[in-house]
């Protein structure tokens, strides 16, 4: 595990991967695709149900696979998904990984618990809210947390999280 990732490095990675994939970050339609992404990767997505509810999404290394649950909103998916390629793209000695509903409800209170889960999740939010996009945003949303949100294509959690990582709010 790479102890030196903070916030930069992550943003950096995220952005690296957006402009090879995307091109010109300012062109990216919104909310970002991440089938795209998935699929640059390498990664099949799957969808179906889990025999326990409380799971959002899981990731096998060995299969080069993510799942996720079918009942999930739009919002919770890509950040289930954005989640798991973190651990993809960040943790190569994460051979598996399970998202839950816990982690998407408490991700503002669950920072500083758990490092790789932390990068995971800056680097998810990262990649689906790029600084560059968020800081151009977030005026013409009216600052506020539910419009940006959709257009991000995220849960309200998540933009909050976001936010507050780019010291907006």
């Amino acid at each position: 595990m790479d102890t030196t990732l903070n916030a930069k490095k992550i943003d950096d990675k995220t952005l690296s991967l957006l402009q090879t994939v995307f091109g010109d970050i300012d062109t990216i339609k919104l909310p970002i695709d991440l089938n795209r992404i998935a699929s640059h990767c390498g990664l099949t997505i799957r969808q179906g149900n889990f025999t326990n509810p409380e799971i959002e999404g899981a990731f096998d290394r060995n299969r080069n696979t993510v799942f996720l649950s079918e009942n999930d909103t739009f919002q919770e998916k890509n950040f289930t998904l954005a989640h798991e390629i973190g651990h993809y793209k960040l943790h190569e000695e994460i051979e598996k990984d399970v998202f839950t509903m816990q982690q998407l409800n408490t991700l503002l209170e669950r920072q500083g618990k758990d490092m790789m889960e932390d990068q995971a999740d800056l680097f998810a939010a990262s990649l689906l809210m790029p600084k560059k996009l968020v800081e151009a945003l977030w005026p013409a949303a009216n600052k506020d947390v539910d419009a940006l949100a959709k257009i991000f294509g995220v849960p309200n959690p998540v933009a909050t999280y976001r936010l507050r990582a780019l010291n907006l709010i």
